[in-house]
């Protein structure tokens, strides 16, 4: 005769409290899933064009392209790592359908169109967007791998060489010298 080992039938509390467990399961990861969706790039972009928005617009006259949507470019213009105004223009020509669908950008200046009207911003108006990003990284816990000492953030920042000119001047700039040349440059992404 042939032994079998009999499967233990689950009792009702059992079975109930397993489907429980399963439900919370559920529930906790549609939470978290939730919660990290503002994380995302759509949202942030959204959220940059929300905040960009809401700056007073600062050109007088007839206003044909929106302060948010200048921002918004240069925003991705940096994001998508173009080396100049006049690189971007290219891709302004060649891709406006990416930049307008991924950055929610309606109208896309020119690069003279965006040197003039970002000469005249205040780089102040454009913290609120900075901070409101940064706070949604810290909530969302995007930036624990890059705490350091004593609490703060580690992140690799080279901004120096970004651009830097003989010409261009303003009273803001970093200045390096070139010892070999014996000249002096002024780093224009500092100012």
């Amino acid at each position: 005769m042939l032994h079998t080992d009999r499967v233990r039938k689950e009792s009702p509390y059992e079975k109930e409290a397993k489907r429980q467990r399963g439900k919370k399961q559920k529930n906790q990861e549609r939470i978290r899933d939730k919660q990290r969706k503002y994380l995302s790039a759509d949202a942030m972009f959204a959220k940059l064009k929300y905040i960009f928005s809401k700056i007073p617009e600062h050109h007088q006259g007839d206003i044909k392209i929106p302060l948010a949507d200048v921002m918004m470019s240069a925003f991705a213009m940096f994001s998508l790592k173009d080396p100049s105004l006049l690189a971007f223009d290219e891709r302004r020509e060649s891709e406006p359908t990416n930049l307008r669908t991924i950055y929610n950008i309606d109208k896309i200046p020119c690069d003279t169109q965006m040197r003039n009207i970002l000469d005249d911003a205040d780089p102040e108006d454009v913290r609120a967007a900075y901070k409101a990003i940064f706070n949604d990284l810290q909530r969302g816990k995007a930036l624990e791998p890059m705490v350091f000492m004593e609490d703060c953030y580690l992140t690799s920042v080279d901004g120096t060489g970004y651009f830097s000119s003989g010409k261009l001047h303003s009273k803001n700039c970093m200045e390096k010298i070139d010892k070999r040349q014996v000249k002096s440059l002024s780093t224009i992404n500092n100012c």
